[in-house]
C-alpha cells in the first residue's frame, strides 16, 4: 500500500482585511475535480476555516473534488502567517502612499510581482472594496497627450471648464495634505450651455465620462449619503436633476444635505445610515438650469448667506455657454469648441488623474502642506489686489469662499508648472479667480427671478416725477396721486404708494409678504405698522385709504 497518497491540495491566493468592518478574508484555489490543470476559487472569511464541514460543501459546489485531509489542510492555512495582506475599504482617498478610488488604487499593485512599487510596503496594500455597489473597474482610453493639446484651446475660452478640470487635481491634492470636508460648486443658467459637459470633462479625468457614470439625484437621499465614502479625495459630480423630475422641496433636501455631509463630515436634520460617515475631503459638482436661491424660494425656503459658503452657486449667462472668453468677432464659436472637448473626452480619458497622483506620491506630505499654504496665500492675496473697488473690503462669508476657490487655483497652477494643465498656469489662475468674482458678487446679491422686477420698481419709485409731493392740510389733487403720493413728516420724505401699484411690478404676493417686505423694514426703507404692511392715511382732497410707506432716501 502507498503510504504517500497526495491528496488535493488547497493554495492562499488572497489574503484581504477590510479596514472598516475589520473582518478577514480568505481566497483559496482548488483544482477541479475532472481536471486537475485547472482550478477553482473559493472567497470566504477566514473564521469560517475553522468549519470543515462547510468549507468542503462550499469547495464541491465550485467543482472541486472531496479532499480528505481538508480538516488538516485548513488548520495549517488557519496557522500559517498571512503574506501580502490586502487592506480594504470603501474609503476612498489617501491610504499611506496609495490612493483609493472607486475605480481602482493608484497605483495598482502586481502581488506577483518580486517588488513592490516604491513607497509601498507588503503590509500597506489598499484595494477599494470590490462588493461596494459604486466600484467599477478602471477604464481607460487614448493618450494624456491628446487629451492635454485637445483641451487647451477650449480651455483657453473657458473659465468654468478651467475650474471644473482644476477640480478633479485639488480634490486629491486636498486629501493627500489632511484637508477634512469639502465643497460644492453648482453651475446654473439655461439649458445648451455646455454645463453637462464641463462635468463630463472632470470626470473624464478618471474614468470614462458617460451620462450614466455621473451620480443622480434619482437616488434615495439614504444611497447618496451611505456612498458618500466612495468619494473621499475625488469630485462628485452630478447629472441633472431635471432628468429626474425632482419636486423643488426633495431637491433641497438632496441639495443641503449631501452638501453639508461632505462638508462637515456629519448628516444634517439628524439623517443615519448604517455606515458612518467619515469626513474625507471630497468636491461635489452640480448643474442647475435655475439659480440655487431660485430653486430654495420655489420650495418656500430660502438658502442662506452661510450656505452659499458651502454651497457656491457660479451663473453661465454668458451667450456663449460655458466659452464665456468668446468674442463674437473672433470668429471662434462656441458649438466648436463644444465639439473639440466632446471628441477629446470620448476618445482620451481616465489618464489624467492617475498621473497627477502619481506625480503627488513623489512629494514628501510635509512639503506639499508648505508649499500649498504657501500659494494658498499668495492666489489669496492676487484675488483681493485684483478685485474691482466695490467688492471690499471682502465680507467673511465671501473670505472663506475665496479660500475654496484659492485651493482649485493652488491645483491648477501647480499642475500647469508640472505640464500637467492643458493650459499655463497664468491663465488658469486668471479663470479661477474671475469665476470667485462671480460667485462672490452672486453671494451677496443673489441672481433670482424676481431681481429685474425688484429693479424696476425701485427705478420707478425714485423718479419723482411719478409721485407730486403733497403737504399736509393742503388739498392733494386725485388724478395726480392716483398711486400714491410723497409727503414729507418731521424732516423726512416718506412715499404712500398704493399696494396694487407695487404688485404691477412684483406679482408674487407671497414673495413680497415673506422676502421683498421684511427686507426693506430691516433696512429701513418700509414702515410697517403693528398689522400687515399697510398704513392707513388721510390726505386733505383725497379719500381715506390704505398705502404701503417707503422712506426713498433709504434705497
Amino acid at each position: 500500500m502507498n503510504k504517500h497518497i497526495q491528496y488535493p491540495s488547497l493554495k492562499l491566493v488572497r489574503y484581504e482585511v477590510n479596514i472598516d468592518t475589520k473582518k478577514h478574508r480568505v481566497t483559496l484555489s482548488a483544482p477541479m475535480a475532472n481536471d486537475h490543470r485547472n482550478s477553482i476559487q473559493l472567497s470566504v472569511f477566514r473564521s469560517e476555516l475553522s468549519d470543515a464541514k462547510f468549507m468542503q460543501e462550499q469547495l464541491l459546489d465550485l467543482g472541486a473534488p472531496v479532499i480528505p485531509d481538508l480538516k488538516v489542510q485548513l488548520a495549517r492555512l488557519l496557522s500559517e502567517p498571512a503574506c501580502n495582506i490586502i487592506h480594504t475599504t470603501i474609503q476612498a482617498g489617501w491610504h499611506n502612499n496609495q490612493f483609493v478610488t472607486r475605480y481602482g488604487s493608484i497605483p495598482t499593485i502586481n502581488m506577483n510581482a518580486p517588488l513592490l512599487p516604491s513607497g509601498i510596503k507588503d503590509a500597506q496594500i489598499y484595494e477599494f472594496d470590490t462588493s461596494h455597489p459604486l466600484f467599477q473597474k478602471p477604464k481607460t482610453l487614448g493618450s494624456l497627450k491628446e487629451y492635454m493639446t485637445g483641451l487647451k484651446r477650449p480651455l483657453t475660452y473657458s473659465r468654468p471648464l478651467t475650474l471644473m478640470l482644476a477640480a478633479a487635481l485639488a480634490a486629491p491634492l486636498a486629501d493627500r495634505i489632511g484637508h477634512e470636508g469639502g465643497v460644492a460648486f453648482n453651475l446654473s443658467g439655461h439649458s445648451s450651455t455646455g454645463k453637462t459637459l464641463s462635468l463630463r470633462t472632470n470626470l473624464s479625468t478618471i474614468t470614462e465620462p458617460l451620462d450614466a457614470n455621473l451620480a443622480s439625484f434619482g437616488d434615495t437621499l439614504g444611497f447618496l449619503l451611505y456612498n458618500q465614502s466612495a468619494y473621499g479625495g475625488s469630485c462628485i459630480p452630478f447629472s441633472d436633476p431635471k432628468a429626474t423630475r425632482e419636486k423643488a422641496g426633495e431637491l433641497c433636501d438632496k441639495l443641503q444635505t449631501a452638501t453639508f455631509t461632505v462638508h462637515d463630515g456629519v448628516q444634517r436634520r439628524g439623517l443615519k445610515s448604517e455606515q458612518p460617515i467619515l469626513p474625507r475631503f471630497a468636491i461635489q459638482l452640480f448643474n442647475t438650469e435655475k439659480s440655487l436661491t431660485e430653486i430654495f424660494q420655489q420650495a418656500g425656503r430660502e438658502l442662506e448667506i452661510g450656505d452659499r459658503v458651502r454651497l457656491i452657486d457660479i451663473a453661465i449667462s454668458s451667450p456663449y455657454g460655458i466659452f464665456d472668453r468668446v468674442k463674437s468677432e473672433s470668429g471662434v464659436t462656441a458649438a466648436d469648441l463644444a465639439a473639440k472637448v466632446e471628441a477629446t473626452i470620448t476618445n482620451n480619458y481616465g489618464l489624467l488623474l492617475p498621473k497627477w497622483v502619481e506625480y503627488l506620491r513623489t512629494i514628501e506630505k510635509k512639503v506639499l502642506i508648505k508649499r500649498v499654504k504657501s500659494l494658498e496665500r499668495r492666489i489669496l492675496k492676487h484675488f483681493v489686489e485684483n478685485a474691482e473697488p466695490d467688492m471690499l473690503p471682502l465680507r467673511s462669508e465671501q473670505s472663506r469662499m475665496a479660500k475654496s476657490f484659492a485651493l482649485m487655483g493652488v491645483a491648477g497652477v501647480i499642475a500647469a508648472k508640472e505640464g500637467l494643465f492643458p493650459i499655463g498656469y497664468g491663465l488658469a489662475l486668471c479663470s479661477i479667480r474671475d469665476i470667485f468674482y462671480i460667485a462672490a458678487k452672486q453671494m451677496v446679491e443673489p441672481t433670482n427671478s424676481h431681481e429685474k422686477n425688484i429693479q424696476a420698481f425701485q427705478t420707478y419709485i425714485k423718479n419723482k416725477k411719478n409721485y407730486p409731493l403733497v403737504t399736509e392740510g393742503i388739498n392733494a389733487d386725485p388724478l395726480k396721486c392716483d398711486h400714491g403720493f410723497r409727503r414729507k413728516e418731521d424732516g423726512k420724505v416718506y412715499l404712500y404708494i398704493r399696494r396694487e401699484k407695487v404688485e404691477q411690478y412684483i406679482a408674487d404676493k407671497k414673495y413680497l409678504e415673506t422676502v421683498y417686505f421684511p427686507k426693506l423694514q430691516n433696512l429701513g426703507c418700509l414702515v410697517k405698522p403693528k398689522n400687515g404692511w399697510t398704513t392707513p392715511v388721510q390726505q386733505k382732497g383725497l379719500e381715506r385709504q390704505r398705502f404701503i410707506k417707503l422712506r426713498i432716501s433709504k434705497f
